[in-house]
């Protein structure tokens, strides 16, 4: 019997291996049949190189936004020919997220005279209602603080 330990034949019957004294009475080990598997007959094979599919395209691209901000990206205007109004509009609305973004990272930073610029500057840039109210509150934070 071989030892599973230091694989050395000892003699059949043996209860411990003679070189390392491990229990050979406490090996059962059962090895099972390995599988039959049959490999395709040429009838079977696919003829010719495989089929590729075309690659899928690229999911649209969203802003990103840190798993912290308090505002969701904006949408963007998604048509085929934007005019030049829809376009200033798309640039506006995201010009004035970015500003309130950094506003809050300028709030954690704890620097005043950036943080009311940036909502100063969100607050000429932004038409969202809701964004336009989140900024008035910052900027009334502000002064209640500085108060």
């Amino acid at each position: 019997m071989k030892c599973p330990i230091c694989n050395l034949e000892n003699l059949a019957g043996a209860g411990t291996c003679s070189r390392c004294g491990f229990g050979l009475s406490l090996i059962q080990i059962v090895w099972p049949d390995a599988p039959q598997i049959e490999a395709p007959r040429a009838a079977e094979r696919p003829s010719g190189p495989p089929a590729v599919e075309p690659p899928a395209p690229p999911p649209p691209e969203v802003p990103a936004s840190a798993p912290d901000d308090p505002l969701p990206a904006p949408p963007v205007a998604a048509s085929a020919a934007p005019t030049d109004q829809v376009a200033q509009a798309a640039w506006e609305a995201q010009m004035a997220y970015e500003h309130v973004v950094r506003g809050f990272q300028a709030i954690r930073q704890e620097r005043r005279e950036q943080t009311r610029w940036e909502f100063k500057q969100a607050r000429d840039l932004a038409e969202d209602s809701r964004l336009l109210h989140l900024i008035e509150k910052q900027l009334q934070a502000l002064a209640d603080a500085e108060a």
